[in-house]
């Protein structure tokens, strides 16, 4: 992998005939480059160390070790690989202005789509247990055991890998390289494939994750007045509000993604049905889709108490351990 990443870093150009050249791009400084290139650098800074913290977090404390919260892990996992993998080639391709070589644009255009993919299936899973949990409560304990959790997130994987997979064998179906609207690694061509990724990958799970949570909005709505009746101290009712707090914090998951993801799929709608959109547009769409990945931690800590005081304990972990470490290391100095 990280010889991937040092190929797409470290070369501008290839012996492909076929690839676009650099004479598409704009001069190096443009603003949009420049802007993207830094919203870009943000998402990394916030998201990289905020999915490691939720993954240390869901590991170590005993508290997040529940079906959803592996969910959550799992789209985490997908998050942290997108912006360790595919992120930093895009913004060094806005920064520089230059394509990447033609095996490594096809293969971070691969990869890109892939966790892409897998991340909307993660989000639509938890979709799918948050609706479970609430509106069909004595189902729950089905999909809330180890194994179907472990199937779960392993399939959200592989299914976006596996439609993506007849792409390797034949371009004709779809191929992957520097993609002249975006000025970065993805679709090229006019593959049927396209589409029906985007149908299978986006679309749908859109429509059904907002369906999910208007049944689980209307059925919280209905039982509302059931639950206060219940009364604050008793174990059920308490278990209630902890459940509904949980989904407060991965509706607001899907909300986040919804915002993203709703720039990109119309932008690339108009450019099917041969609108013409501003490059700068087309950059701007695809660069938002990446905001999520690192909003995700972000609203795990400011809506759900639990995960606070997880992040809390592993900041202090790593922090115990680092001047375990210096002080160790000052013993040792001066000993010698």
């Amino acid at each position: 992998m990280e010889d991937l990443i040092s190929e797409a870093l470290n070369n501008s150009g290839g012996n492909d005939t076929n690839f676009n050249s650099t004479g598409d791009i704009p001069p190096d400084g443009d603003s949009v480059f420049i802007f993207l290139a830094g919203l870009s650098g943000i998402i990394m800074l916030i998201g990289i160390p905020g999915n490691l913290l939720v993954i240390a977090s869901v590991i170590i404390n005993k508290e997040l070790r529940s079906a959803p919260n592996f969910l959550v892990l799992s789209l985490s996992v997908c998050d942290l690989l997108f912006l360790c993998i595919s992120v930093p080639v895009h913004t060094y391709t806005y920064f520089s202005g230059h394509p990447p070589a033609p095996k490594a644009c096809w293969a971070i255009g691969f990869i890109t789509n892939w966790l892409l993919g897998s991340s909307v299936m993660s989000t639509g899973a938890i979709a799918i247990n948050r609706y479970i949990a609430i509106v069909l409560k004595s189902k729950y304990h089905y999909i809330s055991r180890n194994g179907v959790v472990i199937i779960t997130c392993f399939c959200d994987f592989l299914v976006p890998f596996l439609i993506l997979l007849p792409t390797i064998f034949d371009e004709s179906l779809g191929s992957f390289g520097f993609e002249s609207q975006d000025k970065n690694c993805g679709w090229i061509g006019n593959g049927i494939l396209k589409p029906i990724v985007i149908g299978i990958t986006a679309i749908f799970p859109l429509v059904f994750m907002t369906l999910c949570y208007i049944r689980i909005f209307l059925h919280v709505l209905a039982s509302r007045k059931r639950v206060e009746a219940i009364g604050d101290a008793t174990a059920l009712g308490a278990t209630r509000r902890t459940e509904a707090r949980l989904s407060l914090m991965l509706a607001i998951v899907y909300v986040v993604y919804f915002v993203t993801a709703i720039p990109s799929l119309l932008d690339n709608t108009l450019s099917q049905v041969g609108v013409f959109v501003a490059i700068s547009v087309h950059m701007t769409c695809f660069t938002v889709v990446w905001m999520s990945s690192a909003a995700n931690p972000v609203v795990y800590g400011l809506v759900n108490k639990k995960y606070r005081n997880a992040y809390k304990g592993v900041v202090t972990k790593i922090h115990s351990l680092t001047l375990r470490r210096t002080r160790t290391g000052g013993v040792d100095t001066s000993t010698h």
